[in-house]
């Protein structure tokens, strides 16, 4: 809701009333900020939200020759955003030249005022600083995983344009709601794809001689926010490029702005508005309710089946020594934690077992156990407590107790106290 408020302040200086109605009109019923604003994931609020509440700042900043409690303000702004998720550590630090480039141009004693806005920033980003120092084995973890090898080479150079390309793709922005992508169902709006392009290629020579700030750093904006998904692999990636949730209403606010503009009747110019609008609430009306009443759509990428499997754990865990859980997802240990009452203490204090190959995967957290099958009932034959273990497949050498069958999974709970002879079939 403030990333709302602050591009909708931050649209009208940059381009006036009707451009800031028609960028918060799209904002507020783009899918993309929808389902990203729906998980509450810091990931990708506070992306989107530290990208335009930069943007607000820098443009404060300007109007004041870069006055020094709004660089304070400013250099806070970028460094606290290196802690929102790995993607902006990237981003920021790029914006951040930007803005000491643009400090250094434009200000008057720039020397002592970008001192002040890199003070601020190393503030901000003091959490990330540290850890780059201290540990910077696990700092670079992630990225070691997930970019892709650097090299001089035209094929590397290829890669990369095709990767922006693909983050910029009609087929990737504008596809029916339903084609699933790292935590959304749908980017944009379909009805938007024509004012999109329209206003990729118009923002700049539309805003050229805006006093606020200069469109080509918008695009500078989108570049970088595009830049984490387009260096690594899995792409395009609606996850790792979110900043552009809150910077793309922008461009097709401005693609409408523009054919309103050319239109000298006035009556022409509201219908144009009348219809568009009309049309972009339609589009999402269907869009939402597609996306309520299909579960699968809801739960696209959500995990669902961890949830309910944690829940169930949760009604049985008292009865048994050990709980064994079959492989599954993505990070199971950090639901079991969430729905079986485990508090943040006794994670701390619990038993863990963890095997770090890449990304940390848990074997075990005090009596939960994450295992491949054939691990599972091999700890089961070798110890004789009492334990629960949960099964992808059927197993018919044990009773079944319970299961779980959710979109196309299905999981199976035996006990080992329940054991039939072995001729059952």
């Amino acid at each position: 809701m403030l990333s709302l408020l602050l591009l909708y302040k931050t649209s009208k200086k940059i381009g006036g009333s009707i451009f800031s109605y028609l960028t918060l009109l799209i904002a507020v019923l783009s899918p993309w900020h929808i389902t990203m604003s729906r998980l509450a994931l810091e990931a990708a609020s506070l992306s989107s939200f530290f990208v335009i509440l930069t943007i607000y700042l820098w443009i404060k900043a300007k109007e004041s020759d870069f006055y020094i409690l709004n660089l304070i303000y400013l250099g806070l702004s970028v460094g606290l955003a290196t802690n929102a998720y790995q993607s902006t550590k990237l981003i920021f630090f790029l914006i951040a030249i930007v803005i000491f480039i643009d400090i250094v141009k434009s200000s008057s004693n720039w020397l002592k005022k970008s001192s002040v806005f890199i003070l601020f920033i190393t503030l901000g980003a003091l959490p990330q600083l540290y850890a780059v120092i201290a540990m910077p084995q696990f700092f670079f973890s992630r990225a070691a995983d997930t970019m892709m090898l650097f090299s001089f080479s035209f094929e590397y150079l290829f890669i990369l344009l095709r990767n922006f390309y693909l983050n910029l793709s009609p087929q990737y922005l504008f596809s029916e709601i339903g084609s699933y992508n790292f935590l959304t169902v749908a980017r944009l709006l379909t009805v938007e794809l024509p004012f999109f392009y329209l206003g990729l290629v118009l923002f700049y020579w539309k805003f050229k001689e805006n006093k606020s700030i200069n469109p080509i750093y918008i695009y500078l904006f989108i570049m970088v926010s595009i830049l984490p998904s387009a260096l690594t692999y899995n792409n395009p990636n609606a996850l790792r490029a979110s900043c552009n949730v809150i910077l793309f209403p922008m461009i097709s606010a401005v693609g409408i702005l523009a054919i309103y503009d050319i239109i000298t009747n006035k009556l022409l110019k509201n219908l144009l508005l009348g219809v568009t609008i009309f049309l972009l609430f339609l589009n999402s009306i269907i869009n939402i309710v597609k996306y309520i009443k299909i579960r699968e759509l809801a739960g696209a990428g959500q995990q669902n089946v961890l949830v309910e499997l944690s829940k169930k754990i949760n009604l049985q865990k008292d009865k048994y020594l050990r709980i064994y859980i079959e492989d599954l997802g993505n990070q199971p240990y950090i639901y079991i934690t969430s729905y079986c009452d485990i508090t943040p203490k006794q994670f701390q204090d619990a038993n863990k077992k963890i095997e770090k190959i890449g990304w940390d995967h848990f074997v075990q957290l005090d009596k939960y156990f994450f295992l491949n099958k054939e691990a599972i009932l091999d700890s089961i034959n070798r110890n004789k407590e009492k334990s629960l273990f949960i099964l992808k497949f059927k197993n018919y050498k044990y009773d079944l107790i319970d299961s779980i069958e959710l979109y196309d999974e299905k999981l199976f709970f035996y006990s080992n106290t329940f054991i039939v002879p072995s001729i059952r079939k």
